[in-house]
């Protein structure tokens, strides 16, 4: 088969049943793929909402798809739940293989893409940019990803692209904090010593985590993006989640490409 041939692609997610239209950017996001030449066709799946991960797959009718966890990390849902409920037997990132009649490529969580970290800081900059907001050099950056005891990568993404910001010295300080692990985004402000503090989501949306848990835990009953809140002795700006941003389209291609690449070496047969 030839490497050129064009690809089906199945974005899939996490989803949700309270608010399924905070999802809509990644069917946006997914749909601008459709103008590559190296995509035949473009399908969303989601586990807690409709088009499900089953309808997103059945929508595909082209005998190469590669499969695109639009998720934040990896871990659990990334390397567990999504493949489970997909049908897939344990799946190998960026390993071909055959399901159902066609070769498959289940990529890793876009949110691993170094890239993301680039993301962040701009999407910090836009907030922190010494006239309408803080100065950068006199603020705390914090970078909110979910995390969870159940699977040991989870928060991973997020240490990472901490790790990655620090040394650049924009920012006066640079935080790692969790929603459901350690450290958590509750207490964090206790260790910022600097008035000004920026949080920016490591999420794929504005959903109720963005939108209720994380402000509540930084204490903003009532969250206005890109706003200043004050809380005690902080001014706390608050951002969207990053995997609404445009950017994330260029993201997206570039795990199609990569994954398009692999479609050379020989498929191992699961079912």
């Amino acid at each position: 088969m030839p490497d050129n041939e064009p690809i089906d692609l199945l974005v899939v997610s996490h989803g949700s049943s309270l608010e399924p239209d905070c999802y809509r950017p990644i069917d946006e996001i997914a749909n601008e793929l459709l103008d590559s030449p190296r995509i035949n066709a473009v399908s969303t799946g989601f586990l807690k909402q409709n088009p499900s991960l089953r309808q997103g797959w059945r929508a595909l009718k082209g005998p190469r798809v590669v499969v695109a966890p639009y998720l934040a990390s990896a871990g659990f849902f990334a390397e567990r739940v999504l493949p489970k409920k997909l049908g897939f037997p344990p799946v190998e990132f960026g390993k071909p293989f055959e399901f159902e009649g066609r070769q498959v490529i289940y990529t890793e969580a876009l949110g691993t893409d170094p890239a993301l970290t680039d993301i962040v800081e701009t999407v910090a900059l836009e907030i922190a940019d010494g006239q309408r907001g803080p100065n950068p050099g006199d603020t705390t950056l914090v970078v909110v990803g979910h995390g969870t005891p159940r699977h040991r990568h989870s928060g991973k993404s997020v240490h990472h692209c901490v790790a990655r910001l620090s040394p650049r010295g924009i920012f006066r300080d640079v935080r790692a904090a969790f929603v459901d692990e350690k450290p958590f985004a509750d207490n964090i402000l206790d260790e910022c010593r600097h008035g000004d503090v920026v949080v920016v989501p490591y999420f794929v949306c504005d959903g109720p985590h963005v939108k209720t848990d994380i402000p509540s835990a930084f204490g903003i009953s009532k969250p206005i993006f890109r706003a200043p809140h004050t809380v005690g002795a902080h001014c706390i700006w608050y951002a969207h989640a990053i995997g609404t941003r445009r950017e994330m389209i260029q993201i997206l291609a570039n795990r199609v490409e990569e994954a398009a690449k692999r479609y050379s070496s020989p498929p191992s047969s699961r079912a």
